[in-house]
């Protein structure tokens, strides 16, 4: 599961495992238990905690993990955007921008959504994603 936690940009705070063994048929006996939008589960995408005291730090959600109520996840309409959309999440200018549209501890996922994106594909951008990716798994 991914969830809050701390501050880490690009990768990280994925440290409790579920068990979905059998479409999560154990999880699903428990009476408090309410899986929420499982047809998002185990989708490459991006994510940041849905609450912050300071400066929102987006992560790459890979596919093999799902995300907790904590957490605001979002998954680009072409899947070879999600790098250069975590990019630009991470970026001064997004920064400044959720600051303004959004001065709240807060963070909703119509805050994505008012962010204006670019769609033109940069295998730059790409590569330095998936750099800074690998360099945040080894800290």
């Amino acid at each position: 599961i991914v969830k809050g936690g701390d501050y880490k940009k690009w990768y990280g705070n994925n440290i409790y495992y579920v068990n979905w063994e059998n479409d999560g048929a154990e999880i699903r006996l428990c009476e408090s238990a309410r899986p929420q939008n499982i047809n998002y589960y185990f989708k490459e995408g991006l994510v940041c905690a849905a609450i912050t005291t300071g400066k929102n730090s987006f992560r790459i959600l890979e596919a093999n993990y799902i995300f907790d109520v904590n957490i605001r996840a979002a998954f680009p309409k072409d899947p070879a955007m999600t790098f250069q959309v975590l990019s630009l999440c991470n970026s001064k200018v997004v920064e400044y921008l959720t600051s303004v549209l959004n001065p709240t501890m807060a963070f909703n996922i119509d805050d994505f959504e008012r962010i204006p994106f670019n769609d033109e594909k940069t295998e730059v951008i790409k590569q330095n994603a998936e750099l800074l990716i690998n360099i945040s798994k080894s800290d």
